[in-house]
């Protein structure tokens, strides 16, 4: 009885659907029964987001009682894409929510902050496999202003301590590091800025920075003597 329930409710959707699509994507719409397939519903409501109507595939997978994580997902990272930073944030909060896959989206949307190449310059080159191999290997020595503060939001509402303080330190960012780093124990300084510092071999712009901030000189010289003893 609640297959026949849900077959109907997706009929309903599906049929709402049509009536407000144009007729140019009207004709590109699988027929009515195959989305009792799973593989053609879950195709028809990507189509749906890809071609600008995210609202209804948001519908068509509601109804359907799919998960729609991954299209939270697709839709978050189309705004990342296209720099509107704050869609992007509403969107991948939904994905973001949930604890089982948190963790790798947030690796992802910080790897896209940091690595992506300017969206104007990957949407004038046509070859996709080219545009892959470009992202892997473009690594951006600066990110600006805007994509640095999105990766600050991130990590700050969804990771650790630890995870910001080696964010500032791979970007340079030793003020900010060191005034969070006040906040938090000996382990959590450790792991943020010693660690990553001395194993990139740049220990004395921590150096630097303690002898131009005199008055956070003790609290710096017991966090380096522990780092020294332990």
């Amino acid at each position: 009885m609640s297959s026949k329930i849900e077959e109907t409710n997706i009929f309903i959707a599906y049929t709402q659907i049509c009536r407000r699509l144009p007729l140019v994507d009207l004709t590109s719409m699988p027929p009515m029964k195959s989305l009792l397939k799973s593989d053609t519903l879950h195709n028809t409501y990507m189509s749906l987001l890809d071609k600008q109507y995210p609202q209804m595939a948001i519908s068509l997978c509601t109804t359907a009682r799919r998960d729609p994580l991954g299209l939270w997902r697709r839709w978050g990272f189309q705004c990342l894409r296209a720099g509107d930073y704050p869609a992007a944030r509403d969107k991948l909060e939904m994905c973001l929510k949930s604890k089982q896959y948190n963790q790798a989206i947030l690796e992802e949307i910080i790897n896209h902050l940091e690595n992506c190449l300017p969206s104007f310059l990957a949407e004038t080159i046509d070859f996709a496999e080219l545009v892959a191999d470009m992202k892997r290997k473009c690594k951006k020595q600066r990110l600006n202003a805007a994509e640095f503060d999105e990766c600050v939001f991130y990590l700050t509402t969804y990771s650790s301590p630890v995870r910001l303080l080696q964010f500032f330190i791979r970007h340079s960012a030793i003020s900010r590091a060191a005034k969070l780093a006040l906040q938090h124990d000996y382990d959590i300084v450790y792991e943020g800025i010693i660690r990553p510092l001395n194993k990139t071999g740049r220990l004395s712009d921590l150096f630097d920075y303690i002898n131009s901030n005199r008055a956070e000189i003790q609290i710096w010289r017991e966090n380096l003597r522990t780092a020294v003893n332990c």
